[in-house]
């Protein structure tokens, strides 16, 4: 009775060790890249924030919006693709801004704005950006500008951006605020 009941307690142990991982005491491999990558990038945007002429460093971006941005990027494209394109160094650590001179495929280059977007009010990031510049055009153009700078239309050049076709980007934007230019001709 006692080798049964043995046998139980060990098969038992067996399989509860299985069931939490195989007794693997903290995170895998994989798991600590992770969460470098995602340090490293969250700091390097919060660092250069202001500091840059790259897309993302004209906004204000704080530590929980960069916290967010750098998961979704690590979760959504991955560390070894981060690190083709130069955002990451050999050891997990950021080399370049995600924004600054980067070529994201087309995919990749969705799941960046899609990550961006999702943490970050862009619209509003952008009228701020841009406000200084459109001050002295008519109450009307104003209105036009701000209403043109909306999520449908800054989607596509964000991802025009993360490709690196700045040329794109511009291209991207220009028919929506072309036509409050054109607005503007006649006031």
């Amino acid at each position: 009775m006692t080798k049964i009941l043995t046998a139980a307690v060990l098969t038992a142990t067996a399989l509860s060790m299985s069931a939490c991982g195989g007794g693997q005491s903290g995170p895998s491999a994989a798991q600590r890249h992770d969460a470098t990558a995602t340090r490293s990038i969250s700091r390097q945007l919060v660092a250069s924030t202001g500091k840059g002429t790259d897309l993302l460093s004209q906004f204000p971006i704080k530590k929980k919006s960069a916290d967010c941005v750098a998961s979704g990027l690590v979760d959504k494209i991955g560390t070894k693709r981060l690190q083709t394109y130069g955002v990451l160094d050999a050891k997990y650590h950021a080399k370049k801004s995600i924004s600054s001179g980067i070529k994201l495929r087309p995919a990749d280059a969705q799941k960046a704005t899609s990550t961006v977007f999702t943490c970050l009010d862009v619209p509003t990031a952008v009228k701020k950006v841009v406000a200084s510049r459109i001050a002295t055009l008519p109450a009307k153009s104003r209105a036009c500008f701000n209403r043109a700078l909306n999520n449908k239309n800054l989607k596509p050049v964000f991802e025009k951006f993360f490709e690196g076709d700045p040329n794109g980007a511009q291209q991207a934007l220009q028919a929506p605020l072309a036509k409050c230019a054109v607005g503007s001709k006649g006031q």
